[in-house]
């Protein structure tokens, strides 16, 4: 942590400034049993400035260190095996644990009876090794999002050669298709033509041989009336003579 005085708008010198670190527990127990401990964990005294000046920034470390104070005896049968194990950054629904800041300044002047100007703030402390496992997960994680992007990309980069490639493939069987198609067209209508010839060259003989054989009926028919009617007169003239 970071810590300066400014004290450029101010007229008063500052004798001091004086931070405690207050960690606020609060233990709870499913049989509704709860308990909360107020404690100072560390404290620091910085050398303050005066009017019109500002101090230099300072780094703390050492305040991120904040140890364990222990479970209290009333919750120990409660918590069980957790019981000695809570941790400065443990929070959950059973563990509820906090910080604050409380940081006083000691002025060199009268403050008209106001007290000293302090604030309070609230911070919060994460342990080391978790902060490392969860910058791994987070690399991992990026890694393994730009992972999937790239596989995305080649994936669809891929679909739409496969794609292309069947689209082309569909293309070419179906213009092989149409020109199967095209040659049984043309063979039928071939055909459907050499059946027409052929129909039509059967069609005339026919005709031509029914109406000679008609026309050999009728003159045989005549031939043969004009025979039984010579056939007839014979006789009758026969007959006649016998009787006369």
């Amino acid at each position: 942590m970071k810590f300066w005085v400014d004290n450029a708008d101010s007229k008063i010198s500052v004798k001091n400034v004086f931070s405690t670190l207050i960690r606020r527990l609060v233990l709870k127990t499913k049989s509704g049993l709860s308990t909360s401990r107020v404690d100072a964990m560390i404290q620091l005294s910085l050398p303050g400035c005066g009017p019109g000046e500002k101090t230099e920034e300072k780094n703390f470390s050492s305040i991120s260190t904040a140890k364990d104070i222990g479970t209290p005896a009333s919750l120990i049968g409660s918590l069980g095996k957790f019981s000695g194990k809570i941790q400065p950054t443990c929070k959950g629904q059973l563990i509820s644990c906090t910080y604050q800041l409380n940081v006083t300044g000691e002025v060199d002047g009268c403050a008209c009876c106001d007290g000293h100007p302090f604030v309070y703030t609230n911070i919060e402390i994460l342990a080391p090794e978790r902060v490392l496992v969860f910058q791994q997960k987070f690399m991992f994680l990026k890694r393994s999002k730009k992972k999937l992007e790239l596989l995305k990309k080649n994936l669809r980069e891929k679909l739409l050669l496969v794609e292309e490639l069947l689209l082309e493939t569909i293309l070419k069987n179906l213009w092989l298709e149409v020109k199967l198609l095209r040659k049984s067209l043309i063979t039928l209508h071939q055909e459907i033509l050499i059946s027409k010839h052929l129909f039509q060259s059967l069609l005339v003989p026919v005709s031509n041989i029914s109406v000679q054989q008609s026309l050999l009926s009728l003159s045989t028919l005549n031939h043969l009336k004009s025979r039984k009617l010579t056939w007839k007169k014979t006789n009758f003239c026969k007959t006649k003579n016998r009787e006369f």
